[in-house]
């Protein structure tokens, strides 16, 4: 199982044009307001679906929703390539919707006591394939075209789709003893601040770049100091509350200090699933990762265009 989750991730990152979004569509004639609204809409889908879709993968099975997101994912990414940037968003956030909290689900009932260090190792060597694939995206657009990345991402998301096939079926549970529900806000809001400051930080990073080499390059970096970060989660787990203080010092501090923004983006993810899938009852599990993640998409819907703003 652990080994099918890793790869599967790895497929559906979406990591070859990971650093040439921006570049893509401002390449088409789009400012960067415009861009970040596009992203926004994509994070407000996100936000608005999450809780349902979540639901609808406890209710009637962590599979069949992995395959729907699958599916949606790959048809978002092909409209992005040619062109239909509202559109493609809309369908890339309902893609990660269905598949947001049903993968972490049955990753944590194949083996419960093993789910934090499995799903941060993952994390880990995710992270690594996606820096990988953003410095071959940045390589192909430069010395290529952009339309190979663009080739090359839709293959991937299309293994990913046959992947998501081989899951073993979860169908959706009808009773449920346990009623979790949000007695957990410290495990979800400190980590959507780091992902907030963290999202701003990689638009800002993008948009400024001259060039694809130079704008993969730097989004390399960060993704490097996240899987890091998830590796440390997966040997040495810190208190989820001691994370803010880090990613806000870094901030603060400039500069080098910044790397310290990135490793608790990378720590942060595991150590929450972990506390969230202690809470939740068999029903919920889908619904209470994909509640965490709407708070996260509300945070960056709100900051990518602060962060559009101030590079106009």
């Amino acid at each position: 199982m652990r080994k099918l989750y890793i790869a599967y991730q790895i497929c559906s990152v979406e990591g070859v044009c990971h650093g040439l979004y921006v570049l893509w569509m401002l390449r088409h004639g789009l400012d960067p307001v415009t861009v970040a609204l596009i992203l926004s809409l994509g994070e407000a889908t996100l936000l608005v679906t999450e809780i349902p879709t979540g639901w609808w993968a406890d209710r009637f099975g962590l599979k069949r929703s992995l395959i729907l997101g699958s599916l949606l994912q790959l048809l978002g990414m092909g409209a992005f390539w040619a062109g239909f940037f509202w559109a493609s968003t809309v369908l890339v956030a309902l893609g990660d919707a269905f598949r947001h909290g049903a993968d972490e689900a049955i990753l944590y009932r194949a083996d419960p006591s093993r789910f934090q260090s499995d799903l941060a190792r993952a994390q880990s060597l995710t992270t690594l394939a996606m820096l990988a694939f953003t410095l071959l995206g940045g390589w192909l657009a430069t010395n290529v075209s952009y339309d190979a990345a663009w080739a090359l991402e839709l293959a991937l998301c299309s293994l990913g789709l046959i992947l998501a096939l081989h899951f073993p079926d979860h169908p959706g549970l009808e009773e449920d003893s346990s009623q979790a529900r949000f007695r957990h806000w410290g495990a979800i809001l400190p980590t959507t601040l780091i992902f907030g400051l963290a999202a701003a930080g990689e638009f800002c990073l993008q948009a400024a770049s001259a060039s694809p080499e130079e704008s993969t390059l730097r989004i390399s970096a960060v993704l490097l100091l996240e899987s890091l970060g998830a590796w440390l989660a997966s040997r040495y787990p810190l208190p989820l509350r001691t994370l803010p203080l880090l990613a806000i010092l870094g901030v603060v501090m400039g500069g080098k200090a910044l790397a310290l923004l990135y490793l608790a983006a990378g720590m942060a993810p595991s150590l929450r699933s972990q506390l969230i899938q202690d809470l939740a009852g068999e029903r919920e599990r889908a619904q209470l990762l994909s509640a965490a993640s709407s708070v996260d998409m509300l945070v960056r819907m709100l900051v990518l265009p602060l962060a559009g703003r101030y590079l106009v």
